[in-house]
């Protein structure tokens, strides 16, 4: 079975290029040569778009029409192994997180590509913190409930399936675990975390 190269990348656009996508996403992109590519945060560029088919990608974009939105999702894959390709999107609603489903025929059976962005909240800094800490929790919530939302997608397929995208998950360290912070539930790793996504991850028997 052929294995394939695969990257994840979180654009961000904080280059201070503006609008502009550095050069040296292009260049690490060419360097690296994945096979698949799925690229969050990332404001559309018609240029940049344009080196990427030179590259030898064929692209799919969340939204579709990108150069309207921000927090774009993209995913890049070799143009020779786009075969039967069915894209699948979330609404675009606040409660659903940024998402993008490509399914190809890859030697024969379905490979399902799956690139994501969990939504985050805007919340006033400037409020105090008693009055903001109910609303950060209410965000890590709601990015919870984004995964949930994901993973009872993913319980539908068949075949295959990689899954990036930017998950948003707040820090940890490697040895803490779900109830790592019980103690004191003001820490809103007690809502959302890294070792819970791993946790809803496992629910559906997807690796990490």
């Amino acid at each position: 079975m052929t294995q394939l190269k695969i990257l994840n990348w979180n654009v961000n656009q904080r280059s201070g290029l503006g609008k502009q996508i550095p050069d040296v996403v292009v260049n690490e992109l060419k360097h690296l040569d994945a096979d698949v590519v799925c690229l969050t945060e990332y404001k559309n560029h018609f240029e940049f778009c344009e080196q990427l088919k030179s590259l030898g990608y064929s692209l799919f974009m969340y939204p579709e029409y990108i150069e309207r939105f921000q927090n774009e999702v993209l995913i890049a894959i070799k143009t020779k192994f786009v075969t039967l390709p069915k894209l699948t999107t979330f609404p675009k609603e606040d409660m659903f997180p940024d998402f993008l489903h490509l399914q190809i025929d890859f030697e024969g059976a379905p490979l399902h590509i799956i690139g994501a962005r969990i939504k985050i909240a805007t919340i006033d800094n400037s409020l105090s913190y008693n009055r903001k800490l109910p609303l950060l929790v209410k965000d890590a919530k709601e990015r919870l409930l984004q995964i949930e939302y994901i993973t009872e997608y993913v319980r539908k397929l068949n075949g295959k399936i990689l899954l990036m995208g930017d998950f948003n998950n707040f820090h940890y360290f490697e040895h803490q675990k779900t109830d790592s912070w019980e103690h004191d539930k003001e820490f809103l790793q007690n809502y959302y975390s890294y070792p819970l996504v791993v946790e809803k991850m496992n629910e559906v028997n997807l690796a990490t």
